[in-house]
């Protein structure tokens, strides 16, 4: 019963015997919310209200003033019942409360090891993906297997495995493990506890389904953990609701099309693709958050090599696995954006602050642009240097090549082809070298393949299709 309904229960009591409708004086509330709280019966609290009005009437004198029945008179009473009932044991509450409750269990072996786990289990599910809380487990389990004798090793080996996944009589032990051995992931998000909805031009990002049943967090995505100093301090969970994540993940302002890009999603096909693909890889490994001079990738090759893909995904590791603040852009609509901006009377360090302030920036299509090549360039150089001066590490993709690359060559419309030095300038080619590292993406053009694949599917299913009539 809610407390609601227990005082309205004791309100509709005391009203029938004083008649005086269903209001409580302050004081007579608390008292009764008290007594649930304490889990006083409600017919326990009913019969002393009975009780104390047959008293009041026998004891009442023909024309003295009627006495006011309150609750405050049947405390002591009730308030005895209420201390002669044990408290029931709070149940603990988090993954660490119900882990340290499990380690007072009599004969646990490994005890210590279980213990350490309990105090750091959130923190550890907070880092890395939770990758750390269960390396920390599978330890204690270790400990704990080692201690125990060999006949209860084993028969608490066979008890964990029935109770994962009991072996089917048709299916061979080696199948069998290989199956205990693949993960059950969400069909929504893949296991990163997060999925894009589309809103106008953009992506935003927020916590799949999945993560309501996470058993940290219960889909909050914020958990309380104990920091090197032994403070609490609030963290987010690793299952992926981390409001902060989704918020990272939101401000990327990647294509709507790039979205779902990972790097373990890239088909790299050429040579060329698969160095690209490795060097992407590396540069999410070694990043380290905060520090400067950081070396950034310049991606290199003719269109539909994977250029974007390979952007995209670099930023979106990096906002998901070090929670690094990364944003996209485009040089054309930059450009677009700048001059906008402008005509609206911003200065030149009011558009350059949000370019400056993220820890990576990344920027597709260097050197697409108009007729203004002046101004095109002018704008890259100031970008270039105030990312270099902030020791903030920008990623860069072209369609143009390097002056000593053979491979392709491109060229805008009604113009003639030219290599990357020549559509940015010597200086900021130079200032490139210093920045970043070059890197040829030569393969095939991916949208043309996946244009081809479509017709053809299309012309299988119009041959296969039944005629009508």
């Amino acid at each position: 019963m809610t407390a609601r309904a227990y005082i309205e229960a004791i309100a509709q009591a005391l009203s029938s015997v004083r008649g005086r409708g269903l209001l409580l004086s302050p004081a007579d509330a608390q008292l009764a919310l008290s007594w649930h709280a304490g889990e006083v019966p409600l017919a326990a609290v009913i019969g002393e209200v009975r009780k104390a009005a047959r008293l009041r009437t026998r004891s009442s004198a023909r024309g003295a003033a009627e006495m006011m029945l309150s609750l405050q008179a049947l405390a002591p009473a009730l308030n005895r019942l209420c201390a002669r009932r044990s408290p029931m044991p709070a149940e603990p509450k988090g993954l660490c409360g119900q882990l340290r409750a499990a380690t007072r269990c009599p004969g646990l072996a490994a005890r210590t090891a279980w213990e350490s786990l309990a105090d750091r289990a959130e923190q550890l599910l907070a880092e890395d993906g939770g990758d750390g809380y269960w390396t920390v487990a599978v330890r204690a389990l270790k400990a704990a297997l080692r201690e125990l004798p060999r006949s209860a090793a084993l028969e608490a080996g066979s008890a964990l495995r029935s109770r994962i996944a009991p072996r089917p009589p048709g299916m061979t032990r080696r199948r069998y493990q290989r199956s205990l051995a693949a993960q059950p992931v969400c069909a929504l998000c893949g296991g990163e506890g997060f999925t894009f909805q589309h809103l106008e031009d953009r992506g935003v990002a927020v916590a799949c389904s999945c993560t309501r049943n996470c058993p940290s967090c219960h889909g909050q995505g914020r958990l309380y953990a104990r920091d090197e100093r032994g403070y609490e301090v609030l963290r987010g969970c690793g299952c992926g609701a981390d409001p902060r994540r989704l918020s990272l993940l939101t401000g990327l302002r990647l294509p709507t099309k790039f979205l779902n890009r990972t790097l373990a999603g890239y088909a790299g096909i050429s040579p060329d693709q698969k160095i690209a693909l490795a060097r992407a890889h590396r540069f999410v490994d070694e990043f380290v958050p905060g520090a400067s001079g950081q070396r950034a990738l310049l991606f290199c090759g003719p269109p539909g090599s994977g250029k974007t893909h390979l952007l995209a995904a670099i930023l979106r590791d990096l906002a998901t696995k070090k929670a690094v603040r990364g944003r996209y852009e485009e040089f054309f609509l930059l450009l677009s954006d700048i001059r906008d901006g402008f005509s609206r009377g911003l200065s030149s360090r009011e558009w350059l602050e949000p370019v400056r302030e993220v820890d990576v920036l990344s920027i597709d299509e260097i050197g697409k642009g108009g007729k203004n090549r002046e101004f095109e360039q002018g704008v890259l150089d100031e970008i270039l240097s105030v990312r270099y001066n902030a020791g903030r590490p920008t990623l860069l993709a072209t369609n143009y090549p390097r002056p000593d690359t053979d491979h392709w060559q491109f060229k805008a419309d009604g113009q003639s082809a030219e290599n990357l030095e020549q559509r940015v300038g010597p200086r900021i080619f130079s200032r490139l070298h210093e920045l970043c590292d070059l890197i040829d993406v030569n393969g095939p053009d991916q949208r043309k393949d996946q244009h081809d694949a479509r017709c053809i599917a299309e012309s299988l299913a119009r041959r296969t299709r039944p005629a009508r009539g």
